[in-house]
């Protein structure tokens, strides 16, 4: 697997076949301001990824902030 920057917190990932392509995928998405970190966003933004598994969210999390993690 490859992964390239392609800019604003973006990045590409190019799989070398199907069967790693089709591997659960972890996500973790920062910059979400707190009151959007909830399930439905980050359902919309894991489906937008492939099949999503699972959400989670953690909000105010130290110096991390809050995040939406998920399984896809």
């Amino acid at each position: 697997m490859k992964c390239k920057d392609v800019g604003s917190n973006l990045f590409l990932f190019v799989f070398n076949n199907v069967v790693d392509r089709d591997r659960t995928l972890r996500v973790r998405a920062y910059g979400i301001p707190s009151v959007y970190v909830s399930q439905k966003v980050g359902k919309i933004i894991g489906q937008s990824l492939g099949a999503l598994e699972e959400v989670e969210c953690v909000k105010d999390r130290g110096y991390q902030g809050s995040y939406v993690r998920m399984r896809v």
